[in-house]
């Protein structure tokens, strides 16, 4: 496997991860509209926890990501 491939592949479970997480996300915040509202329980705090890891490795390999594209001649974006 050529270093491109193993990139394009990288990509793929990036875009992957993202669409099930933009999902669960959107389902997390309807939940607590409906908590907010009365109409539901809290979610459970390990479904809560399991959803702010999975948004922190996804950020890592955004920025991963970045990191790999970053021209070697350009600086690195501020944080």
């Amino acid at each position: 496997m050529t270093e491109a491939d193993a990139h394009w592949r990288g990509d793929l479970t990036l875009i992957g991860g993202l669409s099930t997480v933009n999902r669960d996300l959107a389902l997390y915040v309807m939940r607590l509209l409906d908590v907010d509202a009365e109409r539901a329980p809290e979610p459970p705090v390990a479904e809560e926890a399991s959803l702010g890891h999975r948004m922190v490795r996804l950020g890592r390999a955004i920025q991963a990501r970045a990191e790999r594209r970053q021209p070697q001649d350009d600086p690195p974006p501020s944080q």
